[in-house]
């Protein structure tokens, strides 16, 4: 490996722990953001409308007692514009992904009521025998009362686990956040240690004593010893510790050669 790739190790292990990291995050921050859109265009209005709902379901039932009481023939058309505010509720309620079939159980349960409660009171203004209507009236609204319950408690189970699982995912964040500093800083301490003990075994000494020492060789100067650790052979200390040496002899086998060449001349 050569030494610019060794160097380039140290930001580029960081970088792909942060890069992970991030993906992670971005991962779990979709997730989070998918749950809060379900609830906020699903969950949160199907609550709203099922109280809008149960309150004109509690203004119907009201209207037509006092109907009932009153003997007052009128207000049945009150009653009906009541059953119009519901109905709208259920309607919106359909409207929303994935709930259609909630909205058919509670327009059904509340047109079973309504016509029940509408034929019981018109016996009752006309006088007649209502026994068997008042029953099935009451029968009608205890059926009702049962599925807007269980549709009220599903809906608020609902955003209740929304709400928990979108907590779940920041703090999940927040740690995954934190792990990938930690890990990034592991990483760049683990990868410098062994990019720096690599460039040290590489180099075999401090850089500015290997270009002093290489300038006063340029200089002629071949009177200069090299410090190298025990065993190290492969160095550029140690290469250039070698190329004085062999300088030296050659620079002494040149002399006793210009020497001997002189003495026979």
């Amino acid at each position: 490996m050569n030494f610019r790739t060794k160097i380039w190790l140290l930001p580029i292990s960081a970088g792909l722990v942060f890069a992970l990291g991030v993906l992670v995050s971005v991962f779990v921050g979709t997730r989070a953001a998918g749950q809060l859109d379900a609830l906020s265009r699903v969950d949160a209005p199907y609550l709203e409308h099922l109280l809008r709902m149960d309150r004109a379901i509690e203004q119907f039932r009201t209207t037509v007692q006092s109907a009932a009481a009153e003997g007052d023939a009128a207000k049945l058309k009150d009653a009906d514009d009541v059953a119009k505010t519901v109905r709208a509720s259920v309607e919106a309620i359909a409207a929303l992904p994935g709930e259609a079939e909630d909205a058919a159980q509670l327009s059904e349960s509340f047109e079973a009521y309504r016509a029940a409660t509408a034929a019981a009171v018109s016996a009752m203004l006309q006088q007649k025998e209502a026994t068997d209507l008042a029953a099935r009236m009451q029968s009608t609204h205890a059926e009702l009362d049962k599925v807007y319950k269980a549709k009220e408690g599903e809906a608020r189970e609902r955003i209740a686990s929304a709400y928990q699982r979108v907590g779940g995912s920041l703090m999940a964040n927040l740690w995954i956040a934190g792990g990938t500093g930690l890990a990034a800083l592991i990483v760049l301490g683990l990868a410098s240690r062994i990019v720096v003990r690599s460039v040290w075994r590489d180099l075999g000494g401090e850089p500015r004593s290997l270009r002093d020492l290489v300038q006063r060789v340029a200089h002629g100067d071949l009177d200069v010893e090299t410090m190298k650790e025990r065993g190290d052979s492969d160095s550029l200390n140690a290469a250039v510790g070698t190329m004085v040496d062999r300088l030296s002899h050659t620079l002494a086998r040149i002399r006793a050669a210009t020497d001997t060449i002189t003495t026979a001349s």
